[in-house]
C-alpha cells in the first residue's frame, strides 16, 4: 500500500512538471499566435450632426494594433465597418462590423401662414428652421408651385426632406388681398384713371397728366373734379387745378353741390359750385360709398345703403327686413328713370329708386360696374379680390338672364370704363375691348388689337 501512493505520488509529479514545460516552450519559429479577446460589434443609432464610430471591444494583447476602414460616419446611411488586427508574433485577423446611422425626425421646423396685399409678385408662407441644403417642394392642390401672386386664399403645402431626416410635410395658408381700387371715369371721350398719378386714356394711348393719385371722381358743371387723399382737384384738357384742401374716399355731385367723404369716414361734407363755394359739414355719420341718382344723395357705410335728405338727414332702406350692405354705387340712368347698381352678399343688385323695388341680378359679386348700352359689365370679384379680377362679365340690364364671360385675363383686370362705345379694361395698363365681344374672340381679338395701346 505505501509503495502504491509513492507510485502515484510520482505520477503526478511528472505530470505537473510535463505542463509546466509544456507552458515555458517557445514558440517555434514560423509559427504565429491567434489574437483572441475581442470583439467587433454593429452599432445602431440616430443622426445628430456629430461623428459616430465603431471599434473593437476588449484588450487587444502587447504588440497588436488595429487598422480601422469605413467605421466611422456622421450623415444618415450604412457604414459597412472592417477592422485589420495586426502585430509580430500573431496571425492577421480581420473582423467586420456594421455601423447604421438612421435618419431623424426634423425639430424647429415651423411654416407660418401670411396674409398679404396683391403686388404683382409671387409669395410663398416662410419656413423657417429647416438645414442648410434641405430640399423644400412646395405645392397646392398637390400641384408644385413656385409661388403664388392671384388674390385668394391658399392652403400651400411645404415638403422638407434631405438625406439626415425623415421627410416632414407642413401646411400654411397664405392669404393675398386686393389693395385698393382703380378709378376710372369717363368724360368727353376719353377715360380718366388712377395708376400711380392722374392718367388718361383715349382709346389707343395713355398719358400720365399729374402724379396726383385720384381716390375719386365726379361730373360737375360740365368739368371733371377729383379727390386726392388731400385736396380737391378740378381737371380741363391737360390742366390740373387745386379747388381746395381736404381730401376723401368718395365723390358725387347733384350739379349744384360736390359731397364728399372725408378720410376718416365720418361723415359727409358738402361744398357749392356757386355762391362763393363754402365747406361745410353736411350729414353726420359713418360713410364709405357715395352717388347721386333719381334727384337724391345715396350713402352706403355701416348703416347700409342709406338715401340722404336735402337736410343730411339718412333714411335707411332695407331688403328682405335686412339692412341693405351695399359696395360702390353706380347710378344708371334709362327713359327717365333712375337705377342704382351694387354688390351685396347676395350678389349683384338693381334697385328701382322710382318704385323701391329690389332685384337680384346675379348670385355673383361684382366690382367697378361700367354700363354699355342695355348690358351691365363687371368684375367677377370675391371676398379676396373685392375690386379686381381674372373674368369680365356682362348681364342685361333689365333682362333676366345668366351672366355672360366677355375675357378672361392673365393678370387681374383692376377697372372697367366705357370707352366711345367699347369697353376699356385696366390691368393695370389701358386696353379696350368691343362691347358684346365673347370670351372666346374676346382672346384672340384681344393681344392683337390693342398691343399698340402702350401707356407713355
Amino acid at each position: 500500500m505505501k509503495r502504491l501512493c509513492i507510485w502515484l505520488a510520482a505520477i503526478l509529479f511528472g505530470l505537473v512538471l510535463l505542463c509546466a514545460c509544456a507552458e515555458e516552450r517557445p514558440v517555434p519559429q514560423g509559427e504565429e499566435r491567434e489574437i483572441a479577446g475581442v470583439t467587433f460589434e454593429d452599432v445602431t443609432t440616430v443622426y445628430d450632426g456629430t461623428m459616430h464610430e465603431i471599434t473593437v471591444s476588449g484588450t487587444l494583447p502587447e504588440g497588436v494594433t488595429a487598422v480601422y476602414k469605413n467605421n466611422r460616419g456622421t450623415d444618415a446611411g450604412i457604414y459597412d465597418a472592417t477592422a485589420i488586427l495586426t502585430g509580430e508574433g500573431y496571425r492577421t485577423k480581420v473582423l467586420t462590423a456594421r455601423l447604421t446611422v438612421s435618419r431623424a425626425q426634423y425639430s424647429g421646423l415651423l411654416f407660418e401662414s401670411a396674409e398679404i396685399g396683391y403686388d404683382g409678385l409671387a409669395h410663398l408662407p416662410v419656413l423657417s428652421g429647416a438645414p442648410s441644403g434641405a430640399e423644400v417642394v412646395y405645392t397646392v392642390d398637390g400641384k408644385p408651385t413656385a409661388g403664388l401672386g392671384q388674390p385668394g386664399r391658399y392652403t400651400v403645402t411645404a415638403t422638407v426632406s434631405d438625406l439626415n431626416h425623415i421627410p416632414c410635410s407642413l401646411d400654411a395658408t397664405l392669404t393675398i388681398r386686393d389693395m385698393g381700387r382703380t378709378f376710372a371715369v369717363s368724360y368727353q371721350n376719353f377715360v380718366y384713371y388712377a395708376d400711380g398719378g392722374l392718367c388718361r386714356f383715349d382709346g389707343e394711348t395713355a398719358a400720365r397728366l399729374s402724379p396726383l393719385l385720384p381716390t375719386a371722381f365726379a361730373v360737375a358743371d360740365g368739368k371733371l373734379y377729383f379727390l386726392t387723399a388731400d385736396a380737391l382737384y378740378v381737371t380741363d384738357g391737360d390742366a390740373v387745378t387745386k379747388v381746395a384742401d381736404g381730401g376723401g374716399v368718395a365723390l358725387a355731385s347733384d350739379g349744384i353741390s360736390l359731397y364728399y367723404i372725408p378720410r376718416d369716414f365720418g361723415s359727409i361734407r358738402r361744398r357749392g359750385l356757386y355762391d362763393g363755394a363754402r365747406d361745410e359739414d353736411f350729414s353726420p355719420g359713418s360713410c364709405t360709398e357715395l352717388a347721386f341718382a333719381g334727384g337724391s344723395l345715396w350713402c352706403t357705410g355701416e348703416n347700409g345703403l342709406e338715401r340722404v335728405g336735402a337736410n343730411g338727414t339718412r333714411t335707411k332702406l332695407s331688403f328682405r327686413g335686412a339692412p341693405v350692405m351695399a359696395g360702390p354705387l353706380t347710378p344708371v340712368i334709362r327713359e327717365g328713370e333712375a337705377y342704382l347698381f351694387f354688390s351685396t352678399a347676395e350678389g349683384i343688385v338693381r334697385y328701382d329708386i322710382l318704385a323701391g323695388v329690389f332685384s337680384v341680378l346675379t348670385s355673383d359679386m361684382g366690382a367697378s360696374f361700367t354700363v354699355i348700352g342695355q348690358d351691365l359689365y363687371y368684375l367677377a370679384a370675391d371676398e379676396f379680390r373685392p375690386y379686381s379680377s381674372l373674368s369680365v362679365m356682362r348681364i342685361p340690364l333689365f333682362a333676366a338672364a345668366e351672366p355672360v364671360p366677355v375675357f378672361r385675363a392673365e393678370s387681374p383686370v383692376t377697372a372697367l370704363a366705357a370707352c366711345g362705345g367699347k369697353l376699356a379694361l385696366f390691368t393695370p395698363s389701358p386696353q379696350l375691348l368691343p362691347a358684346g365681344q365673347e370670351a372666346q374672340a374676346a382672346a384672340e381679338i384681344f393681344p392683337k388689337v390693342f398691343e399698340s395701346a402702350a401707356f407713355v
